[in-house]
């Protein structure tokens, strides 16, 4: 709803209004945080854990399972694709000349596709399998992209945007509930923190390595390699979907290496 109204904000007012209310809505929610209490917790019994050892328990109890190994991947996939992308949209709109109201337009547009995927998710509840709706969530994103690339014209990308919204819900939502099933509470935070730390080095990276050649090629392109990145993403989660249909117990301890035996012995 945030940023749906902020792109109804933009298109409505200008672009200097919106970053004041957006200024203000931080103020708005740092004295909002004054007044959260949360339940107390007991003491923790012995040593604290580091940040690091947290994350490499992560990464040990994601690489039992295939499918929790390829997720962070797939962070650092979109975010990559996204940067370049969140990039070249706002200049492709003054190309167009809708200039910074269109791309308010766009992204309130995108917004309700992403409400229209939490409504149905919430009307489906646990008939949505989470495996293939992220594996439909990674096509629909790839084929959207594609037409955007192939026809980068105002109302294309407009009702894109649309369905671009949808995607992003259809895939986020599932693959999120997917690892909450899968992962043990007790690890639920270290795993999370792998996958914000891989997803979030996606766009800086993608920035970094990029930046010099968004100006010297036409903003739809992007679109193209954002479709072929999706695509590869799809297939590879579809390959180690298929590949682990049985969930691993990660409830289980860890074996640890020892003698084989036989059954003479």
């Amino acid at each position: 709803m945030g940023t749906l109204a902020g792109g109804w904000i933009v298109a409505v007012f200008s672009p200097p209004v919106a970053i004041v209310l957006d200024g203000l809505s931080f103020l708005a929610m740092a004295a909002l945080l004054l007044a959260v209490r949360l339940p107390g917790r007991g003491a923790n019994v012995g040593p604290r854990p580091s940040v690091v050892t947290d994350v490499v328990s992560g990464l040990r109890l994601m690489r039992r399972s295939r499918v929790l190994t390829l997720v962070p991947v797939i962070g650092f996939v979109l975010n990559a694709t996204l940067a370049p992308v969140t990039v070249i949209t706002p200049k492709l709109m003054e190309t167009l000349g809708a200039g910074a109201k269109g791309y308010g337009l766009f992204l309130a547009l995108e917004s309700g596709g992403m409400l229209l995927s939490g409504a149905l998710i919430a009307v489906l509840g646990n008939r949505l399998p989470p495996r293939r709706a992220t594996a439909a969530g990674l096509v629909l994103a790839a084929l959207v992209y594609a037409v955007m690339w192939w026809r980068p014209a105002l109302p294309v990308l407009l009702t894109c945007a649309v369905v671009l919204g949808f995607a992003f819900g259809i895939l986020n939502t599932p693959l999120n509930t997917l690892m909450q099933r899968m992962v043990p509470a007790e690890y639920l935070g270290r795993v999370f923190s792998v996958l914000g730390t891989g997803a979030t080095l996606g766009m800086p990276l993608s920035l970094l390595l990029l930046s010099p050649l968004l100006d010297r090629t036409a903003p739809a392109l992007w679109f193209g390699v954002a479709s072929v990145l999706m695509l590869g993403g799809a297939l590879a989660w579809i390959l180690v979907a298929l590949s682990e249909r049985v969930t691993p117990d990660l409830r289980a301890p860890t074996p640890v290496p020892g003698p084989v035996t036989t059954a003479a012995d």
